[in-house]
């Protein structure tokens, strides 16, 4: 039995798994089988990255323009008729 390997190859446990390979991309990224791609490291802080969204709100949009508009010098009415038929 001297010489032989107790187990089975790395082939077979990987076609017994199920374990697909992956490609390597150009960029050095590596491509699975599910789609996903794994970044390399030195990529790393553009991945950590998380932006800002702008703030949608009803309430917070009116209130930044209302700021803009008294920036601007523009004056106007102060209370804003929204939603009650007073137009």
């Amino acid at each position: 039995m001297q010489g032989k390997k107790k187990g089975k190859t790395r082939a077979e446990a990987f076609a017994e798994l199920d374990i697909k390979p992956v490609e390597i991309m150009a960029g050095g990224e590596l491509k699975l089988p599910s789609g996903k791609i794994i970044g390399h490291k030195d990529y790393k802080y553009i991945y950590r990255q998380r932006p800002v969204l702008p703030d949608m709100r009803e309430a917070v949009v009116i209130a930044k323009l209302q700021h803009e508009y008294k920036a601007a010098g523009i004056k106007g009415n102060s209370r804003l008729a929204i939603g009650n038929g007073n137009n």
